[in-house]
């Protein structure tokens, strides 16, 4: 075998073994969090997130240096009366979005840190696991910014 066909065979093993492109991961996008009168000691936030990788995912955590706790929330009809359940994990299927939504699934964030006026910028940290793998090591986080901005109650807004 002669030299250049060495080497030829070494360039076309080397990249079979090498690893593929690594999986994208999900973006959080349009987030936003209702403006509340001061002193209120909760809100509600919405955002949609995008899974455009194969492998599914699950929300586990969402936090925020702005307030004190962040729960995940759906809103489902019981008795002809919405009620809110929590939800443990919200599962990012691959290739597909997630919507938080007034009137749906929503984020609730209780004691913010201060005031929060229209256009102020909320910083959120949301934790995500392969799906059913909840307590694994590999967790994926992903960095988002909600602006706060007054609801509309014709679209059904939560009012807390």
């Amino acid at each position: 075998m002669g030299g250049k066909t060495r080497i030829l065979l070494v360039a076309i093993f080397l990249a079979a073994c090498s690893p593929s492109a690594p999986e994208p991961g999900p973006i959080a996008a349009d987030a936003w969090v209702r403006a509340v009168p001061p002193g209120a000691g909760m809100t509600a936030g919405y955002l949609t997130i995008s899974n455009p990788g194969s492998r599914d995912l699950d929300l586990i955590r969402v936090t925020s240096p702005d307030f004190g706790k962040i729960e995940m929330h759906s809103t489902i009809m019981e008795d002809g009366m919405a009620r809110m359940r929590r939800e443990s994990l919200v599962p990012v299927p691959g290739e597909s979005e997630v919507v938080f939504s007034p009137g749906g699934r929503h984020l609730m964030l209780f004691r913010p840190a201060g005031p929060l006026s229209d256009g102020d910028r909320i910083g959120l940290t949301l934790t995500f696991t392969a799906s059913g793998e909840e307590t694994g090591d590999e967790r994926i986080t992903v960095a988002a910014e909600a602006v706060v901005r007054r609801g509309n109650a014709a679209q059904g807004e939560h009012h807390h």
